[in-house]
């Protein structure tokens, strides 16, 4: 061990792991989990896509949605009048069948109407869970990643450690996707 309790190399590690047993063994007896969180179809599942424009972050998201078990449901933040009706155009236009949710942030906040929208899933439908997609743009430069995905890490960091909260980023490679939507 080094001076930050850390074991150093695998040879420290089998001999930590025979002298005081394996923390987490492989054989698990199935009966110490509860039936309730094997009864997975007894729960309700949604798939909230956070949309900021149609585009083809959005459109890949909502592939990737379609691929979950649950009820999918678009979530648009609305700031600006214009962009609303814009995006309603092009969801009606693509007849995308993902219903669509407009959330009013009076005061510019991201954060709070997903909050309080998936807060209020949750309150509904006592013991359902809600996966929260986030369309990301996944490139080989860091400020790429930076500069587009920060919306996402502030999301993520909010919803982190809450209980039948799953965040997931659905990546869009920028250099293979841009001709194809």
């Amino acid at each position: 061990m080094n001076d930050k309790g850390l074991l150093r190399s695998p040879l420290a590690l089998e001999r930590f792991s025979s002298a005081h047993g394996d923390p987490l063994p492989l054989h698990c007896e199935i009966s110490v989990v509860p039936r309730s969180l094997l009864a997975a179809r007894d729960r309700d599942h949604f798939a909230v896509i956070l949309v900021e424009n149609l585009n083809k972050l959005v459109m890949n998201a909502i592939r990737y949605s379609r691929l979950l078990a649950g009820k999918p449901v678009a979530i648009h933040i609305q700031i600006n009048l214009s962009a609303k009706e814009k995006i309603e155009d092009w969801w009606k236009n693509l007849g995308i069948d993902v219903p669509r949710v407009v959330l009013n942030s009076a005061d510019g906040s991201i954060i709070r109407p997903p909050t309080v929208f998936i807060d209020g899933i949750r309150q509904r439908h006592e013991g359902s869970i809600v996966t929260l997609l986030l369309p990301v743009l996944s490139s080989s430069k860091w400020w790429h990643r930076f500069l587009h995905n920060h919306t996402a890490r502030l999301i993520e960091k909010v919803f982190q450690g809450k209980t039948g909260i799953v965040t997931i980023r659905v990546p869009l490679s920028l250099t293979n996707n841009m001709t194809e939507l």
